[in-house]
C-alpha cells in the first residue's frame, strides 16, 4: 500500500545525479562490448522508473538490492540515493565494474553501502548471497550470439531476491507468459510501456542492421514467484503488444494488445494494473472484441468543429425502439430472439464502411464516471438545464462496465446501436449548436472493472478511442458514501427483508470483517489487486442481499489508474461538501471545464427552480463505525491528496 509516499528527492533532483555520472564512453572505456549487449539505461528512464517502483511498490527505500547486468551502476546507485539499505551491483564485464566503484565514490557512496562484483551470471550460485528484497536489471535481449540470456537472467533474479524487475523486449511476452506459468513457476504482471532508446550498436548480419536512433519498445515486468517457500516476487515488464491488458504510463500492468502498438508512451503519474482472480460467473471482456466491435458503427476521427464526439453516417437510430428506460435490456440475450436482434440491425444500418451519409451522429464527448452518492444526480441534472448541454435518454447507461458479450456477434451489434441510440438528441442538438455537449454519467465507469480481464483495459479503450475525452468525478467522504451506497443496495434488494433490521448494527458487524479481510489483502497483494477484489466480488451482508461495495471508495486506486492514461486537465474532480457549501461555485467550475457559457447567478436560480434536490434519510452509522472506517481510509485520502495536489481530498 502506498499511502502518502514522501520520497527521499524528486524525478528531477535523482535525474540531475544520474546525468552526471560517467559511462563507459565518458570514462574511457571501450564503449561497448558487442556480444554482451550492453544497452546504456538513459539517465532520464532510470530515473522514472526508480521513482515509480518506489512510489508504488515500495521496493526501493529500505530494501536491500540486486542490480544485475549493472553496466554503469546507474539503476543500482539510484536505488542507493532513494534510501535503499544497500545495494549489490553484479557485472560480467571489469570495465563496468570499475565504472559503478568509480560513480559511487563521486557520489560519496561507502562500502558499507555498496558492494560491486564481477561475476558471470550464467555461473553465479544465488545461494552464496544473502536473499534480498528487491532485483532490478536491464539484462541483454539475446538477440546476438546470447540466445535465452535474459531467461537466465530472470531465473537467477528469481534466486536472489523476492521482487525482480526488468526490462525486456515486448515482442517476447507471449513467450514470458507462457514459461512463467509452466517452467519458471511464476507470474507476470506487466509495469507499463517505455520508448527504450537503441543507438547502432552491432550489425547482426548484412541484410540486418539497427540504425541510429531507432526505439525499440520495451516491456517492464513483474514476475512474481509462487515456488514452494518463496514469498510473492514481482518481475517487471513494461506493457507493448499482446492480447488484453494493463498498460499504463508509468505504473503496473499485465499484457498489453498488439493492436493499441501506436498509443502515447509519456508517464503521467502511477498506477499497478492488476488482474483479480476469475469467476466462471463473470463474463471476461476482451480488449480487441470490445474495441472491433464499436469500430463497426464508430470511425477512428470525429469532426474537429463539434464539441461532442460526431460523425456523417447512414445511421437510422431513430428504427431503435425506446420504450425501455435502460437500453441494455435490449441486447441482452434473453430479452431479444435472433430474428429479433436482426431486424433491429437491418433497420439501424450504417455500419462504418458506409460512414459517408446524410445523418449527423454524435456520442458523448465528457463522461461523468463516478462515484455513485457523491450527488451526481444533482449535478447531471442541473446540467441538462444548460441550453449548450444535451442529456442523453438515459443518464447512466452502463455500457461500458455492464457490456454482457455473447457469443452471437450480432447481439455485441446491437449493443452500440442502442448505446448510440441513447445519445440520438445529441446529434439533433449538435446540429443546431456545434458547442453542444452531451454527457455518459455512468457512475460506473472509473471503479467497475468487474467485466474486464484487468482493471486497466477501460481506460486503455477509452485512451485510443477518446483521446480527448473529458471526465467529471464526484467524490465524497468516504465513509460517509459507503454507508450511503449500502442503504441503496440493502433498501433496493431486500427492504422488506430489512424492515425488522437495524441497518447500522449490520453495517457496523460488515465493516468490521470487510476492513480486516482487505488489509489481510494488501499484506501480500498492492492495493489496487485488493480493491478490484473487493469490487469484482462484494460482500453480501445476507445471501442475495445488501452488497458492501468497499473497495468502490479506496478513490486513489481509482484515480490514479486513470490518471495514467489521460493528463490531469482533461479531468474536474468534485467534492460533495463543495456542492453542497457553495453549488454556484461549483457549477461554474463544470460550465468553464466543459467550454459551455458560464450562466449568471439569474439565470442559475432560475434554473435551479426547475431541478428538485431529494436527499435521502436513514439510521445514522454506529460512532464506532465511522472511527473504524475513518481510520481505514485515511492513509488512501491521504495519498489522493498528494496525487491530486490538494489537501481538500483528505476530508479532515
Amino acid at each position: 500500500m502506498a499511502a502518502n509516499r514522501r520520497l527521499r528527492m524528486k524525478n528531477k533532483q535523482l535525474l540531475s545525479f544520474l546525468q552526471e555520472m560517467d559511462t563507459l564512453e565518458s570514462a574511457g572505456y571501450p564503449r561497448h562490448v558487442w556480444d554482451m549487449e550492453q544497452y546504456p539505461t538513459p539517465p532520464d528512464l532510470a530515473s522514472e522508473l526508480l521513482i515509480n517502483l518506489e512510489l508504488v511498490e515500495r521496493a526501493i527505500e529500505g530494501r536491500t538490492v540486486v542490480d544485475l547486468g549493472c553496466g554503469s551502476g546507474i539503476l543500482g546507485l539510484g536505488c542507493l540515493l532513494l534510501g535503499a539499505e544497500r545495494v549489490t551491483a553484479i557485472d560480467i564485464d571489469p570495465n563496468c565494474v570499475k565504472l559503478t566503484q568509480s560513480n559511487a565514490n563521486d557520489l560519496g557512496i561507502s562500502s558499507d553501502q555498496l558492494s560491486v562484483i564481477q561475476y558471470d551470471i550464467k555461473t553465479i550460485d544465488t545461494d552464496q548471497f544473502d536473499r534480498a528484497d528487491t532485483v532490478i536489471m536491464n539484462p541483454p535481449f539475446g538477440t546476438k550470439d546470447q540466445e535465452g540470456i535474459d531467461r537466465i537472467f530472470v531465473e537467477k533474479g528469481l534466486g536472489m531476491a523476492t521482487n525482480v524487475y526488468s526490462l525486456h523486449k515486448s515482442s517476447t511476452v507471449a513467450y514470458w507468459r507462457k514459461a512463467a506459468a509452466n517452467e519458471l513457476h511464476c507470474n507476470i504482471n506487466i509495469i507499463s510501456e517505455i520508448q527504450f532508446p537503441i543507438e547502432r550498436l552491432i550489425k547482426l548480419s548484412v541484410s540486418e542492421m539497427w540504425v541510429i536512433g531507432r526505439r525499440k519498445r520495451i516491456v517492464l515486468v513483474t514476475v512474481t514467484a509462487s515456488i514452494i517457500g518463496l514469498f510473492l516476487a514481482i518481475c517487471l515488464f513494461t506493457p507493448s503488444t499482446t492480447t488484453d491488458t494493463h498498460f499504463i504510463s508509468g505504473g503496473n500492468g499485465n499484457l498489453p494488445n498488439p493492436d493499441i502498438d501506436h498509443l502515447p508512451t509519456q508517464n503521467l503519474t502511477v498506477y499497478t494494473c492488476s488482474r483479480p482472480s476469475s469467476s466462471s460467473t463473470i463474463i471476461k471482456h476482451d480488449l480487441k472484441q470490445i474495441k472491433g466491435i464499436f469500430r463497426h458503427y464508430v470511425p477512428k476521427s470525429f469532426d474537429p468543429k463539434y464539441k461532442n464526439y460526431c460523425w456523417r453516417s447512414q445511421l437510422k437510430l431513430s428504427a431503435l425502439p425506446h420504450t425501455v428506460p435502460d437500453l441494455r435490456h435490449y441486447y441482452e440475450s434473453h430479452q431479444l430472439a435472433d430474428y429479433q436482434v436482426n431486424e433491429l440491425i437491418q433497420k439501424a444500418g450504417g455500419a462504418v464502411d458506409g460512414i459517408n451519409g446524410d445523418t449527423l451522429t454524435c456520442i458523448p464527448s465528457v463522461f461523468m464516471a463516478g462515484f455513485p452518492k457523491s450527488g451526481s444526480t444533482y449535478i447531471y441534472k442541473l446540467l441538462s438545464q444548460h441550453p449548450s448541454v444535451s442529456p442523453g435518454k438515459v443518464k447512466e447507461p452502463h455500457f461500458w462496465t455492464s457490456f454482457p458479450f455473447q457469443n452471437k456477434n450480432n447481439y455485441n451489434k446491437l449493443a452500440v446501436l442502442t448505446y448510440l441510440a441513447n445519445f440520438k438528441h445529441a446529434s439533433n442538438c449538435s446540429s443546431t449548436d456545434s458547442d453542444c455537449v452531451t454527457i455518459d454519467a455512468s457512475q460506473s465507469l472509473i471503479w467497475n472493472t468487474r467485466y474486464t480481464i484487468s482493471d486497466c483495459t477501460l481506460p486503455r479503450v477509452f485512451r485510443e478511442l477518446f483521446p480527448n475525452a473529458k471526465f467529471i468525478i464526484n467524490m465524497r467522504e468516504p465513509t460517509s458514501r459507503t454507508y450511503s451506497d449500502f442503504h441503496s443496495f440493502s433498501l433496493n434488494d431486500c427492504s422488506q427483508f430489512f424492515k425488522s433490521v437495524l441497518l447500522s448494527e449490520v453495517f457496523d458487524r460488515k465493516m468490521k470483517s470487510e476492513t480486516g479481510h482487505f488489509s489481510s489483502c494488501l499484506q501480500s497483494h498492492s492495493l489496487h489487486y485488493c480493491t478490484q477484489e473487493s469490487i469484482n466480488y462484494p460482500a453480501k451482508v445476507f445471501k442475495d442481499c445488501g452488497e458492501v461495495r468497499l473497495g468502490s471508495s479506496v478513490y486513489v486506486s481509482h484515480v490514479k489508474r486513470w490518471l495514467a492514461f489521460f493528463p490531469r486537465d482533461q479531468f474536474l474532480f468534485l467534492r460533495l461538501d463543495d456542492i453542497i457549501n457553495d453549488l454556484y461555485g461549483t457549477m461554474k467550475e463544470i460550465w468553464s471545464f466543459l467550454g459551455v457559457r458560464v450562466l449568471s447567478q439569474e439565470e442559475f436560480a432560475e434554473l435551479k427552480k426547475r431541478v428538485i434536490r431529494k436527499p435521502k434519510e436513514y439510521n445514522s452509522m454506529k460512532d464506532s463505525t465511522r472511527q473504524l472506517l475513518d481510520d481505514f481510509f485515511r492513509p488512501f485520502n491521504e495519498e489522493l491528496a498528494e496525487t491530486l495536489g490538494d489537501n481538500k481530498f483528505i476530508w479532515k
